[in-house]
């Protein structure tokens, strides 16, 4: 009865290794049903991709930087960026039992991504039970942390979860 027991928590823990790493995965790359080893080639392409990808930004930017002597530097006008929340980052990662969504906010005050609206998301359109909430300010960025019960990991879409949330700017 032990080694049955081990061997589901084992399993259990795989599944939630394999969420995280879905979750990290673009879109594009794990629509349909896929295997664990279809979602792990598709990781290493994606790592892959973005080493080309840095690496061709890197040149670029050493470019850019010796080609210009003067330094850049742009007055702080508010542009259309500015009167958006600005989201930098949604990170949602499962945990034992649920999932843990946590948001840093550095818009202007008042322009923040609202708590109520990610709350609606998860409770209302995505039927979660939300059992912790916390929200902090340090250094001008707005964090938001939130824990919600799953009851299977696998019927939720994590980087779909994530776009609906980045929707969640005021206007």
């Amino acid at each position: 009865m032990m080694h049955r027991d081990s061997e589901r928590q084992r399993r259990q823990q795989m599944a939630l290794l394999n969420a995280s790493l879905r979750s990290q995965l673009p879109s594009e790359s794990i629509k349909g049903k896929r295997s664990v080893s279809d979602h792990i080639n598709e990781a290493v392409n994606h790592i892959n991709n973005m080493k080309n990808k840095i690496e061709q930004l890197t040149v670029k930017k050493d470019k850019l930087e010796s080609s210009s002597n003067v330094s850049t530097s742009t007055p702080k006008s508010e542009s259309s960026s500015e009167k958006q929340c600005l989201a930098n980052s949604i990170v949602i990662r499962p945990f034992w039992g649920g999932i843990e969504i946590v948001i840093s906010s550095g818009g202007l005050r008042g322009k923040d991504l609202p708590l109520s609206c990610v709350l609606e998301v998860l409770v209302l359109e995505e039927g979660l039970n939300v059992v912790r909430c916390a929200s902090t300010r340090a250094n001008g960025t707005l964090i938001h942390t939130v824990q919600a019960e799953v009851d299977d990991i696998n019927r939720i879409d994590l980087s779909e979860l994530q776009q609906k949330l980045s929707m969640c700017c005021p206007d």
